[in-house]
């Protein structure tokens, strides 16, 4: 989802296959939301485009490109796409909760999680717990993010957009 190539196909053969239907029910379901999100966040990924080939800004960096501390380091899992602050769940999930657990990093700044709309004070470590179909992703203070309102499939730009932007600290632009 937060990335800027996608491939649902591999190699050929019944044990390569990453087709979501190819999988049970609950996979495909999750799936098929992600990619409907995926859809509306092609005005994002368009724009991160635009600064790659304008400034060669990089679609993905890691958090140490960005802040040269041992936790940037430290969290090499986590990464930043445009204004988010992406950090992937690597543990199982619980059978009893259904929530997996998983230790981040917040940089410097003030953060804010785009699933709970709760702020965050960064340069802190802490522990968040998260359901199967949720990502932890965070903005930083005065990141925007350009979603189309509805998902399609259709090239044609849309007419209906949805702008996030995040309070900010002065210094963002539209």
């Amino acid at each position: 989802l937060y990335n800027p190539v996608l491939r649902l196909h591999s190699a050929s053969g019944e044990l390569y296959g990453k087709e979501p239907w190819n999988y049970q029910a609950e996979a495909e379901m999750l799936v098929t939301k992600i990619l409907q999100k995926r859809a509306k966040m092609i005005p994002f990924i368009y724009t991160l485009a635009s600064k790659n080939s304008l400034n060669g800004d990089a679609f993905i960096r890691p958090l140490y490109y960005k802040w040269n501390t041992e936790n940037a380091y430290k969290y090499k899992y986590e990464y930043l796409f445009g204004d988010l602050l992406v950090c992937p769940i690597l543990e199982k999930r619980d059978t009893t909760s259904l929530l997996a657990t998983q230790d981040i990093y917040l940089p410097e700044g003030n953060w804010v999680d785009v699933s709970t709309n709760i702020s965050y004070s960064g340069n802190q470590e802490l522990k968040i717990n998260r359901y199967l179909n949720e990502i932890p992703v965070f903005m930083n203070e005065g990141g925007i993010v350009y979603e189309n309102k509805y998902h399609t499939n259709s090239l044609k730009n849309q007419k209906d957009l949805v702008v996030t932007i995040s309070a900010g600290n002065g210094n963002s632009v539209i």
